[in-house]
């Protein structure tokens, strides 16, 4: 069957050639580039992205799944209904597919499937935002975090530290580049169909240097490959998500969200990075309330006026499954309702919100899903009859296109990225000329969180917020002030201080906040593990002793049962971790539970009568976890079908209250 339906491509190609191909090189003359804060076409007239994702197209167009015939008919569809973009993934993600087939060596059939791609899209005058790596798909062992680092999960994020992963990284970046389209002979840099690349899509670690690892990262693929390729913009591929030291990690879809590596602001402020670009997925965020999704789209917003970078949605999905209440299509109406009104007011208003993508569409299911399924069957597709689609995307479309188109002032036609520093609303595309150069815009280390060595170590400072009962609160000037106010008040024994400029708790707490308060031990204290983001604190009335608490007491000297009561230097001296062979993390990861403190049956009722506090007083001054749901000591053994690295870490702040591990599977890093 493959072989009859390349067959029918290839005479599909020499027609297009005969007929068409003259004017398919000439159809889309010069690049996207961003001038005056917007995305710019080759006529000077303003680009709103707007379009969709498709997954497995390079599968398609190669016949493993589909045929070529369903890539032509998806782009006739989205010519019809008025899209201009196409998101794609440039790599295989069906098992036995890849465009690299080990390192550094290339399947030809890949890349006759790319070309293929990328010319169908050229004779429509489609624009493509290519992702160059992945980081979840390991089915087709190309081009994902895995392959770069020896196809094993155990040190996947060394794809950001490797002196190895990194160069052979770089090295695909050129060959991509440089690859010469067999259709359109253009080498893939010097195709303007091409809109953008994306560096990998949504980048994720979880080492505990993970935010600075992946800066860094960023920071190295970014202008190389503008080196390689000064024609194209270039944006990370990330979620959106904030470290959580940031003042904006209360934006995150949860406290896990701020454990990932990403750090929206610095990341998009560094060279080579054109424009930000975030993603929004409520299903799978556990963030059904539509408040989040305005609340998600106006802070990064107002994000981008800061980086003087327009910003892109360029993945947003809300999935329909009737085993789940929060997703019935009501409720998907609401949101892209809401999402896409939010986009058209940007664009109508002149704000940095540009574009978006949706995911995904059933004219592209055939290619997505293959045999395992049927348009309308993936609960996150669209189907072309749905109302979110009839009653939203379409109206949307029909108005933007509609539109008089605006040329943007001074731009001149076809020219190529304005040259980094210039005079606009928004930073200008970065030219192979100017990276590493001044930038306009902030400096990455413009969002670094305070250096807690610049306050008195007698202060005992760390990041986050503790709890405690409120003794007073005030406005100080500095951490420093209000450590000082804490130590002058008899009743306090911690403090937390808001640094940020547009205040904490999202903007209901100012900047400048000095919290008092008294926890019953605050040699061991306890922190606000979902509300911390933007608060320094500290517990200046015991010795200097380091936080986070990775380890336990060991019971020389301070067992558990007496840390309420125990000196701070037989504290410090009475502390262990657990050793090497654990893997231990501070964090709470979930799995099925086995055991809790030994008990097989009626855990869970374990756990209530414990959180009730009838069950032994199991807290006493140390207080339990999660809210004293979980009494303090408490082992529970669990189980993970999935493995060590593809399971849920629960909500955790800079001073998590739980250590978890891995005894006898791959590091927990």
């Amino acid at each position: 069957m493959a072989g009859v339906q390349g067959s029918r491509a290839s005479s599909a190609v020499a027609a297009c050639f005969v007929l068409a191909c003259a004017g398919l090189i000439a159809s889309a003359s010069a690049y996207i580039t961003i001038q005056s804060g917007d995305f710019v076409d080759e006529n000077c007239r303003v680009f709103n992205f707007n379009g969709y994702n498709t997954w497995q197209i390079l599968e398609n167009a190669a016949g493993v799944v589909g045929s070529k015939s369903d890539v032509d008919s998806q782009f006739d569809a989205a010519v019809k209904t008025g899209f201009n973009a196409v998101r794609i993934f440039g790599f295989g993600t069906e098992s036995g597919f890849a465009l690299q087939t080990s390192i550094g060596q290339y399947n030809p059939a890949a890349w006759d499937a790319f070309d293929y791609v990328i010319a169908a899209a050229k004779q429509r005058k489609l624009r493509l935002i290519v992702a160059l790596a992945d980081n979840w798909d390991t089915a087709s062992n190309t081009d994902n975090k895995y392959f770069y680092t020896g196809g094993s999960s155990s040190n996947e994020d060394s794809f950001f530290t490797s002196s190895s992963a990194q160069t052979a990284y770089q090295n695909h970046l050129t060959e991509v580049v440089n690859h010469v389209n067999s259709i359109t002979g253009n080498a893939y840099k010097n195709e303007p169909t091409i809109a953008s690349w994306n560096l990998i899509n949504e980048p994720r670690c979880a080492n505990s240097d993970c935010a600075a690892a992946m800066q860094a990262w960023i920071a190295k693929m970014a202008p190389f490959l503008k080196q390689q390729d000064p024609n194209h913009l270039v944006t990370v591929g990330e979620d959106g998500f904030y470290n959580y030291l940031q003042c904006n990690a209360d934006v995150n879809p949860g406290g896990w969200a701020g454990q990932t590596g990403q750090n929206f602001l610095p990341n998009h402020a560094l060279p080579g990075i054109d424009y930000a670009a975030i993603h929004l997925w409520p299903d799978n965020w556990a963030q059904y309330d539509i408040d989040f999704a305005r609340y998600w789209i106006s802070n990064h917003s107002a994000n981008a006026k800061t980086l003087q970078r327009p910003l892109l949605l360029e993945e947003f999905g809300k999935a329909v499954n009737s085993s789940v209440p929060q997703q019935n299509e009501f409720q998907r109406q609401a949101f892209y309702k809401l999402i896409y009104s939010l986009v058209e007011s940007s664009i109508d208003d002149g704000g940095p919100l540009k574009g978006i993508l949706f995911w995904r569409w059933d004219q592209v299911m055939n290619v997505d899903l293959g045999t395992t399924g049927s348009p309308g069957t993936d609960a996150d597709t669209l189907d072309s009859n749905a109302p979110a689609f009839t009653g939203t995307i379409v109206p949307f479309t029909q108005r933007i296109n509609g539109a008089k188109a605006q040329t943007v002032s001074g731009c001149t036609p076809g020219a190529a990225p304005a040259p980094s520093g210039s005079a606009t609303a928004y930073a200008p595309s970065v030219s192979v000329a100017s990276i590493g150069s001044s930038t306009s815009g902030p400096d990455p280390s413009d969002f670094d969180p305070p250096n807690l060595s610049d306050i008195p170590s007698s202060c005992n400072a760390l990041m986050g917020r503790l709890v405690g009962t409120v003794v007073a609160n005030s406005t100080q000037p500095t951490a420093d002030a209000c450590c000082a106010a804490c130590n002058s008040n008899s009743r306090c024994t911690v403090w937390n201080y808001c640094f940020c400029d547009g205040g904490c708790g999202g903007g209901t707490i100012a900047k400048g906040t000095c919290e008092l308060r008294n926890q019953p031990n605050a040699f061991y204290p306890r922190a606000d593990v979902t509300n911390g983001a933007g608060f320094l604190a500290g517990s200046p009335k015991v010795s200097n002793i380091t936080f986070p608490w990775e380890c336990q007491p060991d019971g020389n000297g301070c067992t558990p049962q007496t840390v309420g009561t125990c000196s701070a230097s037989a504290l410090e001296s009475s502390l262990v971790c657990p050793s090497g062979a654990c893997n231990a993390s501070q964090v709470n990861v979930g799995g099925d539970v086995i055991t809790i403190d030994g008990c097989d049956d009626g855990c869970e009722s374990y756990v209530s009568t414990a959180a009730a506090g009838t069950a032994n007083p199991p807290f006493g001054s140390k207080g339990g976890c999660q809210g004293n749901a979980f009494p303090f000591n408490q082992c529970t053994l669990k189980t993970q079908s999935g493995g060590f690295q593809n399971a849920t870490v629960y909500d955790s702040g800079s001073n998590q209250p739980w250590v978890s591990g891995s005894g006898s599977t791959a590091s927990s890093s």
